[in-house]
């Protein structure tokens, strides 16, 4: 069959077997994990970067988002279009030498601005894995078991930020003990900075390991991706779905981007826990909102579909972003309760939200463009998501609700209004969304 000139499917046949389709789905969630410890470890030192470097909130949420954000974008854009042309083992391969090297740059660094290069670095490398995913898992799954594919892959990031919290408070606990002062040079650097050389270096060796034996599927189409104005002709007649789901998805991740950035923080802050203890607190309650919310967002929406088709996903996408609206609302609630239920519900709920909008999207997109717009998807996230979140929190804090007990008001005031955009934009969607038939 021909989707586009050009380019030609394959048939239903072409698809891999199981075993081989789920060691792909292990490999890219290890990856998944081993990137997400890396971008989310620098959220659990904040005070000890700003002391050091002698900066702002500001600074440090351009650290925490813009830096990473603009260079992922940047990365997101090349990877897509490669992605949709060339080997997607060796790119991976790139990608992840890149980002690893990035983070023990991280722990390098001497200055404000080599941190700011060390996040750029490691913002470019990362920005591999989502489109390699997406085109794998399409490759890999037919349409009706890609929910549960996708929410194994995502469920990496998931339990990447829970172990740069849980693991990362260990390692720094440890050094705080001096159970490292007997290794050579590692021993007497600060805790922080042993925490990026760890991850950095352990997850990439381990890494390098696996990436090495994958295996990739036959595409879904032959010939050549067309780029140029055939990938722009396609992205421009359906303007009416795709960038409103990128915005939608972008919306609902930005509030969780928000409070995992500043949680740590704001518990150091308002109730004088140690960031060590601070991080293993976080990260355990983490670990279990993100797979339950995963969860729910994989096999939920794939149940749903399987009854009512692709359309349904997007209900469950509103349904999440609504419930991480009033969860948002508990961290203005005195008592350390409180704020840590608002960041798991709103982990869990945001979670379960972006896997339905995430397979809604990759399902919609046509085979020969899937790169491209998990691409653009991940792009819009990470440059207004992850980018501005973090930013706007510290922001608010800074000029808006400023003092100790402004930072939950600050959390609050972006958290809450990017939910109802989500929400807002997937209820506009669902009048028009039709799903493809043949992927």
């Amino acid at each position: 069959m021909t989707t586009i000139e050009g380019v030609r499917s394959v048939g239903e046949q072409q698809y891999p077997s199981s075993s081989r389709a789920w060691f792909c789905i292990a490999l890219i969630f290890f990856a998944s994990l081993v990137s997400w410890a890396d971008r989310a470890a620098i959220n659990l030192v904040v005070g000890s970067i700003r002391s050091e470097f002698a900066i702002s909130n500001t600074q440090i949420g351009l650290l925490q988002g813009p830096a990473f954000g603009v260079s992922y974008a940047a990365g997101s854009i090349i990877f897509g279009v490669l992605v949709d042309r060339l080997g997607r083992k060796g790119l991976f391969l790139g990608g992840m030498v890149i980002w690893s090297v990035g983070t023990i740059v991280t722990g390098l660094a001497t200055t404000f601005f080599d941190a700011l290069a060390a996040r750029i670095i490691i913002g470019f490398g990362e920005a591999v894995i989502n489109p390699v995913a997406a085109s794998l898992i399409c490759d890999y799954f037919r349409p009706e078991r890609r929910g549960t594919a996708i929410s194994i892959f995502q469920l990496g990031s998931a339990l990447g930020v829970g172990v740069a919290f849980a693991a990362g408070g260990a390692i720094l606990q440890m050094v705080s003990d001096g159970l490292l002062l007997g290794i050579p040079w590692l021993g007497q650097l600060h805790a922080w900075r042993v925490l990026f050389i760890i991850l950095g270096g352990g997850g990439g060796a381990i890494l390098l390991i696996f990436v090495s034996r994958m295996q990739e599927p036959p595409r879904r189409y032959q010939d050549k991706a067309p780029l140029g104005r055939g990938a722009i002709a396609y992205f421009l007649s359906n303007w009416k779905v795709f960038p409103l789901l990128w915005l939608s998805y972008t919306f609902v991740c930005m509030a969780d981007f928000g409070f995992v950035a500043w949680m740590p923080t704001l518990i150091e802050r308002e109730y004088g826990l140690s960031n060590a203890a601070a991080g293993e607190l976080i990260g355990s309650g983490l670990l279990i909102s993100s797979v339950l919310g995963i969860a729910c967002g994989g096999l939920v929406s794939d149940a749903a579909s399987r009854r009512d088709g692709g359309r349904s996903r997007l209900i469950v996408g509103i349904g999440g972003a609504m419930i991480a609206i009033l969860a948002a609302a508990l961290i203005l609630i005195k008592g350390l309760a409180f704020p840590l239920a608002a960041l798991w519900l709103v982990d869990l709920s945001t979670w379960a939200a972006s896997i339905a909008i995430m397979v809604a999207h990759h399902e919609r997109a046509a085979p020969e463009h899937r790169g491209k717009a998990a691409s653009l998807l991940t792009i819009t996230n990470i440059t207004l998501g992850a980018g501005l979140g973090p930013v706007l929190v510290g922001f608010f804090n800074d000029g808006v609700f400023q003092g100790t007990e402004g930072l939950s008001f600050s959390i609050a005031a972006m958290s809450i209004p990017a939910c109802m955009l989500s929400a807002a934009l997937l209820i506009f969607i669902l009048r028009s969304f039709e799903p493809r038939t043949s992927n």
